[in-house]
């Protein structure tokens, strides 16, 4: 039985055929992100997934304002940082929602889109089809 306060979005890795789903080009694409890594990681991939929350939080903040040149620049970076948590058993998976807010105290409550970005990281010897996210924003 699915949870109602939470929606099923396919899960990508970083060979995803459609670039766009691969979590290198997340920034790309995501105005937002939500970050999660299992507990059951090494404190090593751990680390290096922090890493690459925080670059990854980084470019979404700057991602308006930068020049194409830039943005190529971080998509390889970042497809290199991906490929860090391999060395630790961990395999890093990816999602992407487009959906509309709407803020609590804004006086205009037309719904504004956004999309949002998904990144998880969990040990190798499993494998995602689907990232569970909360239907709900806050």
């Amino acid at each position: 039985m699915e949870r109602l306060d939470f929606l099923r979005l396919a899960a990508a890795t970083r060979d995803a055929r459609r670039q766009w789903q691969c979590p290198r080009h997340l920034a790309d694409v995501s105005e937002a992100a939500l970050l999660d890594v299992d507990e059951a990681l090494p404190s090593e991939a751990k680390e290096i997934a922090a890493t690459l929350f925080d670059y990854l939080c980084d470019i979404v903040d700057i991602s308006a304002d930068a020049s194409f040149s830039d943005k190529l620049a971080y998509n390889k970076e970042m497809g290199a940082t991906l490929k860090s948590p391999e060395a630790f058993r961990a395999s890093v998976y990816s999602a992407i929602r487009s959906t509309k807010m709407v803020g609590a105290f804004w006086t205009d409550k037309t719904p504004m889109p956004i999309m949002i970005g998904y990144l998880t990281v969990i040990p190798s010897n499993r494998s995602l089809t689907e990232i569970m996210v909360p239907r709900g924003l806050s």
